[in-house]
């Protein structure tokens, strides 16, 4: 069983306490689940703020942002790709919740670190396997 999971079984079994009569041992686990959907916001609160935004530089004004240090109300979470969206100064996140989604996508597409192409891609990681079985059979 997740933890995810935890909370909402214990919201079941408080609904049951209570159907059944007893409110005490009810209210005491739908404070248990708060606590514990509490304690699961903040985890997933400090996990956002490490992680790095998706664009390398701001998708309103095209400015360089810092990916790996962008401050927290200079990003809006992109809930559609799950991507941390990162903005250069206090008015751009305004200006871009005022856009249509595909205004966003558009935006967000030119500010995205460009990918290798795929056959640079492919050709690294044979060399790093190639390097992995001269290093095996040295030793």
């Amino acid at each position: 069983m997740g933890v995810f999971n935890m909370p909402v079984l214990l919201m079941d079994e408080a609904i049951s306490d209570m159907d059944a009569g007893n409110i005490t041992n009810g209210k005491m686990k739908i404070e248990k689940a708060k606590k514990m959907l509490n304690e699961m916001k903040t985890a997933m609160k400090k996990c956002l703020e490490k992680m790095p935004t998706c664009n390398t530089n701001c998708p309103i004004s095209g400015q360089k942002i810092e990916m790996m240090n962008c401050p927290e109300n200079l990003t809006r979470m992109y809930m559609y790709k799950g991507k941390k969206v990162g903005f250069c100064c206090p008015a751009c996140p305004p200006q871009r919740d005022k856009l249509t989604d595909i205004e966003k996508n558009e935006k967000l597409k030119k500010v995205m670190p460009k990918m290798p192409d795929k056959e640079k891609m492919m050709k690294k990681m044979d060399d790093k396997m190639e390097m992995k079985k001269k290093d095996g059979d040295m030793m």
